[in-house]
């Protein structure tokens, strides 16, 4: 198996989520409360623990089901910011999936109109 992100869209859900959760219980929460329909193969979402040290990632392939769990070994997961009315999900890049899932940040406060 291998597995190669470019081929999904991938949604980040910024609220903290329960990961005693497996597979059964993640889709669930795909298709009736983000309206992600994973059994299409198009999508990977990707849920992170209240302590920001787990992230599960589901997601379909022709082959089956997958849930990826991702523990990091020191540091946490970044917190973002969303808008206090709308979705509690963001969109990523793969290059943001990347760096996130290595617990890099990939949001920032900006200080300065020019890129440092």
């Amino acid at each position: 198996m291998r597995v190669r992100f470019d081929s999904y869209r991938v949604t980040l859900v910024v609220c903290p989520m329960d990961m005693r959760c497996g597979f059964k219980r993640l889709n669930s929460i795909c298709g009736q409360l983000l309206g992600i329909d994973l059994s299409k193969g198009q999508d990977l979402v990707v849920f992170v623990s209240k302590t920001c040290a787990i992230a599960k990632m589901v997601f379909c392939d022709d082959k089956g089901s997958n849930l990826l769990t991702r523990r990091l070994h020191s540091g946490h997961y970044q917190r973002l910011l969303m808008s206090a009315d709308g979705k509690a999900t963001k969109p990523l890049s793969v290059i943001e999936l990347e760096r996130y899932l290595d617990g890099l940040a990939i949001e920032v406060t900006r200080n300065n109109l020019l890129k440092n």
